[in-house]
C-alpha cells in the first residue's frame, strides 16, 4: 500500500491511481489537454487530425485532445488544414465536412498547447474536504522530446490526508499543510495543556510561523512517508493452510474463531489487537495471545467490544517459528475472512 514513485506525468501517469506534489498536495487525478497552435500560439481552428489526402479519407474536425495515456500518444500525429476557407454549420448538430484531397495542406513545424489540470485534494480546518481545480499550460514544439513534469504516484487509492499522531511529534519532523505547502516542526507544546490547544509550532520554506491547534485537519502527514501502522496485518505465511474465519454474535457479545489444522503445527496463536482511528491519536493496541492446543482449531472470546478489534491467526511449530500465518481479520468490517489493509 502507499507505494509510491516520482513519475514524468506526461509519458506516465495512466498507470497510476493517486499523486502528490509539494506544490499542491495530493492530487486525485491529472488531465491532459492538448491542441495544435500556430506561431503565435494561439489555437488552429478548422484542424484534421491524421486525415490522409492521399487515399480521401474522411476525418472529422480536432478539438482539444484530452489524451489519457500520455503525450507521447499524440507526438505523431499529423494535422491538416484546408487550404482554403472551412465552411461549417455552427449549430447543435456541430455537423462537420470532409476535407477535400486538393484543398488539404499539412500543418508543418507543429507546436502543441499542452494544459494540464490537477485535481487537488483540499480539506478545511474542521475536514470538510473539497476539490480543487488547478492548471498549468506549456507549449512543446513537435519532434520535441517531451519536458519533464514530475510528481509523486501510487497505484494505491490514496484520496485524503492523515493527521499526525500526538506522541509521535518531535521538533525536526516535516509535514505537510494543506493549502500552504511543507513545514516543519519548531516547537513541540506540552500536552495536554489548561491554558492552551496548541500542540506544536510550525515553520514554512518562506519562514512564516505558526501555531497549531489540536485537531486541526489541514496538518498531516506528507503522504509519501506516512506509513500506517495497520499495514502490519498484511503480513501473510501460508494463508491458505489455515484458512480462518470468524463468527459473530453482536447481542451475545461473542466472537468465534476457527481455522483448518496445519500439519507441522504445535500450537495456535490467536492475537488480538485493538485499533484506536482518532483524530491525532491513531493507534494499533496489542491487546492479547491466546494459546490454543495443536489438536483445537478454534478460539471463543467473549471479553470485549466487538468493533474496532483486529485478529490475527499464528500456526507456530515446537521452535516457537511460524509456519503459517494469517492477514489481520477486522471484526467489524471484514466480513469474517482476512483482508488487505
Amino acid at each position: 500500500m502507499s507505494n509510491w514513485k516520482e513519475i514524468n506525468v506526461l509519458t506516465e501517469k495512466h498507470e497510476y491511481s493517486s499523486f502528490y506534489t509539494e506544490e499542491y498536495g495530493l492530487i486525485s487525478n491529472i488531465r491532459l489537454y492538448c491542441q495544435p497552435v500556430d506561431l503565435d500560439e494561439k489555437p488552429i481552428r478548422n484542424v484534421y487530425v491524421n486525415y490522409d489526402p492521399r487515399t480521401g479519407q474522411k476525418s472529422i474536425g480536432l478539438h482539444p485532445i484530452n489524451f489519457h495515456k500520455s503525450f507521447n500518444s499524440i507526438i505523431d500525429l499529423k494535422f491538416y488544414k484546408p487550404k482554403t476557407e472551412w465552411r461549417y454549420r455552427d449549430d447543435w448538430r456541430c455537423t462537420i465536412y470532409p476535407l477535400q484531397i486538393d484543398n488539404a495542406e499539412e500543418i508543418i513545424d507543429t507546436k502543441y498547447s499542452v494544459e494540464i489540470n490537477y485535481n487537488i485534494v483540499s480539506v478545511d480546518a474542521n475536514g470538510k474536504f473539497t476539490s480543487i481545480d488547478k492548471k498549468k499550460r506549456l507549449i512543446i514544439y513537435n519532434q520535441q522530446e517531451p519536458p519533464k513534469i514530475m510528481v509523486w504516484a501510487t497505484k494505491d487509492n490514496v484520496k485524503s490526508y492523515t493527521m499526525p499522531v500526538l506522541m509521535d511529534l518531535q521538533e525536526g519532523q516535516k509535514y505537510f499543510y494543506v493549502g500552504s505547502g511543507i513545514c516543519e516542526v519548531v516547537k513541540v507544546y506540552d500536552y495536554p495543556n489548561k491554558q492552551s490547544n496548541n500542540i506544536c509550532r510550525i515553520v514554512f520554506a518562506n519562514g512564516v510561523e505558526q501555531d497549531i491547534l489540536i485537531g486541526d485537519k489541514r496538518f498531516a502527514y506528507i503522504p509519501t512517508e506516512y506509513k500506517d501502522e495497520l499495514l502490519q496485518f498484511n503480513i501473510t505465511l501460508n494463508e491458505l493452510s489455515l484458512q480462518p474465519v470468524i463468527q459473530r454474535d453482536e447481542k451475545q457479545n461473542l466472537i468465534n474463531v476457527m481455522w483448518q489444522p496445519v500439519e507441522d503445527a504445535a500450537r495456535y496463536v490467536v492475537k488480538l489487537y485493538r485499533y484506536v482511528n482518532i483524530e491525532n491519536r491513531r493507534k494499533v493496541y496489542f491487546l492479547k495471545d491466546y494459546a490454543v492446543d495443536r489438536n483445537e482449531h478454534f478460539l471463543s472470546i467473549n471479553d470485549l467490544i466487538v468493533n474496532g478489534h483486529i485478529i490475527v491467526v499464528v500456526a507456530e511449530n515446537r521452535s516457537g517459528k511460524a509456519v503459517a500465518q494469517s492477514r489481520g481479520i477486522d471484526i467489524a468490517t471484514s466480513n469474517g475472512e482476512p483482508k488487505w489493509f
